[in-house]
């Protein structure tokens, strides 16, 4: 968690390549109809705007262990720690939301995928950008399932939702499965798959009940 905070203050620390841009070239353009140089510059904008995004995604990631980490209250104890629970839990959901929902929007965006061009002008920073993406991809996804099946002792729902996680990745328009494969992650994320599915077939009172499912 630290150091994700620290990288992200590195970062900003460093000028934005829009600092750098010229009339004929601006983040949307067509890079087919950009000199070499003006399409490494659209590299850096998107690079830079890439690594940003990681490292907020990420530090969702780690508030959202650091309030499970806080558990307060008790679903069995005195009305007042009943409430204490409740409030947590509400927090959870929220937490949940917010960084699932963060996690998507990073991917959805094409976080750190390269094209053909990329590949010509700068054959080497193509496969270093790749690598990046096959280290964090996987680890985005499995995060969001993470925290979707810890939450569903209070929020049923998320276990439909960590299923759907299959789709995602399988899916012709997102291709993350050869991330995953690529990654040798394809078993590990099965296997989560199949703990939020036979949850949701236990039901609340199953073997993955809140405290159960602590390694998942």
């Amino acid at each position: 968690y630290g150091r994700i905070n620290a990288a992200k203050e590195t970062l900003l620390t460093l000028p934005s390549p829009e600092f750098f841009a010229r009339p004929e070239w601006h983040p949307d353009a067509d890079p087919a109809a950009m000199t070499p140089a003006l399409r490494a510059l659209a590299r850096a904008h998107h690079e830079h705007c890439a690594h940003r995004a990681l490292l907020e995604t990420l530090e969702l990631h780690g508030r959202w262990a650091e309030v499970r980490a806080g558990m307060v209250g008790s679903p069995d104890g005195a009305a007042h720690e009943r409430r204490e629970y409740s409030d947590w839990c509400q927090t959870m959901k929220d937490v949940t939301n917010e960084a699932v929902s963060r996690s998507q929007e990073l991917l959805n965006a094409g976080w750190l995928e390269t094209s053909a061009d990329d590949s010509k002008d700068d054959p080497k920073r193509a496969a270093e950008v790749h690598l990046l993406r096959v280290m964090y991809v996987p680890e985005i996804v499995t995060w969001m399932a993470h925290m979707l099946i810890h939450t569903h002792q209070f929020a049923p729902e998320n276990l439909a939702r960590c299923v759907q996680l299959v789709d995602y990745v399988a899916s012709p328009l997102s291709k993350l499965w050869r991330e995953f494969r690529e990654a040798g992650k394809l078993a590990a994320f099965a296997k989560q798959m199949g703990t939020a599915t036979l949850a949701m077939l236990e039901g609340p009172k199953g073997r993955w009940a809140w405290a159960g499912g602590k390694g998942v």
